[in-house]
């Protein structure tokens, strides 16, 4: 039987990424296996104290090594089953395929270029006698030797079929078990397809992620007052908020004057990543140079450029964010545009070095004009009337009906392990109901209050845990 372990113990991965690579095991495993993540004691309490747990999938279960990371081989060895395999890995990880962990027989010890481990354990004849030894003189092997290699030895090396990526952007993920870092979200639709399972609707005690309006088209703003008053530490550590989205709804996100502070505020406070999207043409190049030293190591950028022709002052302030080590991101929406300016866009984006280009196909599909033939109805003899021996046309309650149910709906608020915060204050499980909402609420024909409480649901009235 396969063990599959996953290294939750800097606690900087989220529930969404655990259960991914869960649902990613439960696809392509074939026999029994077992999905274990070690975590701190301080996660295991709020696992065990909060309603945290019902955000993991069925199946999943967790353990705290018993003394560390000193000794954490050890927990390992006794998790993996005789004559069996198990791999010791990050949880964000795309598998192209797994069959190699049935035959690998190695034991190995691998330094991930995030400064992370990754174990790949056989439990052979020597690591046997290793769990032996331990189990007879534990006491005493805790009193002579700090930690596990200072006894026992696993080699150091390489995973032939693990492909290291976690500290950098990886220009494919076509190894057969790609670790990643904790920050990548760039999945093709079939690996997230891989990745979903409905039971990750299981709606998260807090949600790790938040997507950010900062202004709104009519001016309205967050500042950073109010993300200083909502987002305290006791939330930041009870939530363990990993990432946010920085993207206008409605208005442009740089034109909030309190911008930078909210980038910095999460970043260099809280270690919280942030993804900027903007269009790139406000502000000047003492501004972006800033963002970029303050972004580089946790942040992107992405610019909404959807033209071959951009103006000199966008690809400046994406030149200055890319000078200062940020990573900039040329995201084009491919609506009617000719093809020829979607390859001089690429060309511009490899001549300034953007870190990619994401090209999204939104060209409209050409509708195909269906000439519509009438038939005439045949007589139903079944319904003549006795009285006049006429014919009379199928009413409408004998014609037949099909019920098309819908498909599953999959919630971006669940899915992502998010909600929406927008400029006034607001929370919403995601921009769609967001944007949905507020239409309605602008509209005099319609009324909201019975769908949503804008007081109750508003950070300038309650926290965000009881919101």
């Amino acid at each position: 039987m396969v063990t599959i372990i996953a290294n939750q113990l800097d606690n900087r991965y989220s529930q969404k990424q655990i259960n991914a690579l869960y649902t990613q095991c439960k696809k392509l495993i074939e026999d029994p296996f077992d999905f274990i993540v070690f975590v701190q004691d301080d996660e295991m309490d709020l696992l065990m104290s909060t309603k945290k747990m019902d955000g993991y999938i069925d199946g999943i279960s967790f353990h705290v090594p018993k003394y560390g990371l000193d000794w954490l081989e050890i927990d390992i060895m006794q998790h993996t089953k005789p004559n069996s395999r198990s791999l010791f890995i990050t949880p964000n990880v795309i598998i192209n395929n797994i069959q190699d962990i049935d035959i690998y027989k190695a034991n190995k010890r691998v330094r991930l270029q995030d400064g992370n481990l990754a174990y790949f354990i056989f439990r052979n004849d020597k690591v046997e006698k290793m769990l032996e030894e331990w189990e007879e003189n534990e006491d005493d092997l805790l009193y002579e030797y700090d930690a596990f290699d200072n006894k026992f030895l696993i080699e150091d090396g390489t995973i032939p079929f693990l492909q290291d990526s976690t500290a950098t952007y990886p220009e494919k993920t076509d190894g057969n078990i790609v670790a990643l870092p904790q920050w990548y979200e760039d999945f093709t639709e079939e690996q997230l397809d891989l990745m979903y399972n409905k039971e990750t609707d299981l709606y998260p005690w807090l949600p790790e992620k938040m997507e950010l309006e900062p202004i709104d088209e009519n001016g309205n703003t967050i500042t950073i007052d109010d993300i200083e008053a909502s987002f305290t530490q006791e939330y930041i550590s009870r939530s363990n908020l990993k990432r946010i989205k920085i993207k206008g709804l409605t208005g442009e996100p740089t034109m909030n004057e309190d911008l930078f502070n909210i980038c910095y505020f999460f970043i260099n406070r809280w270690y919280v990543g942030v993804d900027l999207v903007t269009d790139g043409k406000n502000n000047d190049f003492v501004w972006w140079r800033n963002l970029g030293e303050t972004l580089k190591e946790l942040g992107n950028v992405t610019f909404e450029i959807n033209t071959g022709q951009p103006a000199e002052k966008i690809l400046d302030n994406a030149k200055t964010l890319l000078d200062s080590g940020c990573r900039v991101f040329w995201n084009y929406v491919h609506t009617n545009q000719l093809d020829s300016d979607i390859q001089k866009a690429k060309k511009l984006a490899k001549q300034y070095k953007f870190s990619g280009f994401i090209y999204d196909g939104q060209v409209p599909e050409e509708e195909k004009t269906v000439i519509e033939s009438t038939k005439q109805d045949l007589p139903d003899y079944k319904l003549i009337e006795l009285e006049t021996l006429k014919t009379r046309k199928k009413d409408d309650i004998y014609k037949e009906r099909t019920i098309k149910f819908s498909p599953h709906v999959k919630c971006e608020g669940k899915v992502n392990n998010s909600f929406y915060l927008n400029a006034k204050g607001n929370v919403f499980p995601c921009k769609h109901v967001a944007l949905n909402l507020i239409t309605a609420y602008n509209s005099p024909e319609h009324k909201t209050e019975l769908l949503y409480s804008w007081d109750k649901n508003n950070i300038n009235e309650h926290t965000l845990e009881e919101i």
